[in-house]
This record gives C-alpha cells, structure tokens and sequence, in this order.
C-alpha cells in the first residue's frame, strides 16, 4: 500500500501520524500484498491529486477530507472511497456527482487506542509509572499549539506573553503525543491539535494567527468539517483578523496582513485565555467514532485490497 500524504520539509504530526498509524491498524501483510494501490487516509488530500490523477493501481480513501468545494466530476471506477472526515466533505463530494458518501471523523481520533493511555482517560490522571514522559514534562501544563507556518518568534512572543509552553506541530509524532498527554488544556491553531487533544480527553479551544492567510477559506472549512462529525458545534474562531477580511483585501496587500497578524498574535491568545471557553466531543461520540473507523479497517482488510483475508489489528 503507498499511504498517500503531504510532507512538510519540517515535518506536519497532523500528516506525519499517515505513517505511524497505519502500520499499527492493518497487518504488515496487507500493506504488503496491497503494494501500489494508493491509500489516502489522514489529511486534507482530496482535491486533484485523487479525482484528476491516473491511478493505475487503484486507490481508496479512508477517512481523508476535502479542502472545499469543488466543480462536477465524473465518479472513477479506480477511486474506492470508504468514508471521508466528516460531512462537509461528504457533501461536497455528493455535489461533484459522487453520490452519498459515508463520513465518520477525522482517523487521528484513533491515536490514542495505539499508544499506552486510554482513549477516555484524561492525559491530567496519567502517572510516569504508565506512561514515559520527560522529567520537565510531568507536571500539567497548559500547551500553545501553533499552525506549522507561524513564525518560531511569534510563538515564542507567544508563549512568553501568556505563560503557555510551545508544542510545534513540527515536532516527532511520539514526541508531540508524550508532551501533548501532560497537558491539562490546549490552545491550538493547528487542527491536528485540537483533534488529538479531543482524542486524548484534553480540553482545548482554537485560536487563528497565520492558518487563515495561508489556508484561505479552507481553513474554515477543515475545521467546520471535524468538529461537526464529532457533534460539536462550528463556533467562530478567535483570530488576529476579522473573519472574511482575506477574501475581500487584494492579494498586494496579503504580506501586510501576515504582519499585522502576527503582531496580534499574543493578544488574540490572550483573549482565548480569557473567554475560558474550551471544548470537548462527547466520550460517546468519540468511542463511536473510532469503532466505526475501526470496523471500516477490518472489512477493509477482509475484503478490499488483499489477494487473501487479512485483519486489521484491534488496540
């Protein structure tokens, strides 16, 4: 299987999970025997790259999402789709001509059943005797999470102005799960953030500093697309622009903007801190999610790509 994602010269947890987690859910044989049909499975890959490009193996979709509407296209008898992220996704793939698509949640929300902790069991109980963690890490903290294209400055004027310690998305997968399982809250800007918070029972509220001018409407809409496949509902996003001024502003003027966001950054975190709004999906749709997601890797495993039954590996 050729797992399918983006890769970030400085490395993304949010697409870097794609190879560590799926050599832990599906045998090593099926990834073996399913060589060269492509696998799109976490991130926000569905967009030409899968509806425009030749596969001449196949390929299937297991979870991905889409980064917005796009125009009609014909359905691919070469594209299996299994489930997408969330509804929003979903919808916009019936409006491409793609019928009714199944979603479930992003697949990262299964992260925590293939680590040492359990998925609703809050990251505050956990002890070093059941987890490895950094002797400067033990203690609960209260995490900044930061899109992988701010500014390693701004961060830092971040966390220095508000008392929060700096986990980049940058970071070594293992290394973002064993700092992010100490903390007590999050505030992210990076979705995978806010997802694998959630995922390990860490309350978290999201924040915009440079996502929005780099992403567009996308980000939006990313984030509207996992929130709502987990039942929390789509609030508006504390950020250091007001919300629709990128579309309207010329794009001469976008390196301005980056500026002035950026200088806005600690404020805008700050005033997260202070609403002390932060959020959580439900341990039941979370538990839903992910034996969902789960039973889609075993009958994918039974009856998809393998010449032979195979199993996906339960946690």
């Amino acid at each position: 299987m050729e797992i399918f994602y983006w890769k970030s010269p400085d490395g993304n947890v949010g697409d870097d999970l794609n190879p560590w987690l799926w050599p832990r859910v599906f045998e090593r044989e099926f990834l073996d025997r399913a060589a060269g049909r492509r696998f799109f499975g976490i991130g926000s890959v569905l967009d030409e790259r899968v509806f425009c490009q030749p596969h001449p193996n196949g390929a299937t979709v297991f979870g991905a999402g889409m980064r917005g509407p796009m125009g009609p296209l014909p359905r691919r008898p070469d594209v299996d789709i299994r489930f997408v992220r969330g509804p929003l996704s979903s919808a916009a793939l019936s409006a491409m001509g793609w019928g009714e698509i199944e979603y479930i949640s992003d697949p990262a929300v299964l992260t925590p059943l293939y680590t040492a902790v359990s998925p609703i069991t809050s990251a505050r109980k956990i002890s070093p005797e059941t987890a490895e963690q950094p002797p400067s890490t033990q203690r609960p903290l209260s995490l900044f999470i930061p899109y992988f294209d701010t500014p390693a400055k701004v961060v830092d004027r971040v966390c220095r102005d508000t008392g929060l310690h700096p986990l980049p998305i940058t970071s070594d997968v293992d290394q973002f799960i064993a700092t992010l399982r100490t903390a007590e809250k999050v505030v992210t800007e990076a979705m995978h953030g806010a997802i694998l918070a959630d995922a390990f029972r860490i309350p978290w509220a999201p924040c915009r500093i440079s996502s929005g001018l780099t992403e567009g409407r996308t980000s939006q809409f990313k984030w509207d697309d996992w929130r709502r496949s987990l039942g929390l509902e789509p609030t508006s996003i504390v950020g250091t622009l007001p919300e629709g001024v990128i579309e309207r502003v010329p794009h001469r003027y976008l390196r301005r903007l980056r500026t002035l966001a950026t200088m806005r950054a600690s404020a805008t975190v700050a005033r997260v801190l202070r609403q002390d709004r932060w959020h959580l999906s439900r341990d039941s749709a979370l538990k839903t999610a992910q034996d969902r997601i789960l039973e889609h890797a075993h009958r994918l495993a039974r009856t998809g790509d393998a010449p032979y039954p195979a199993t996906a590996r339960r946690p």
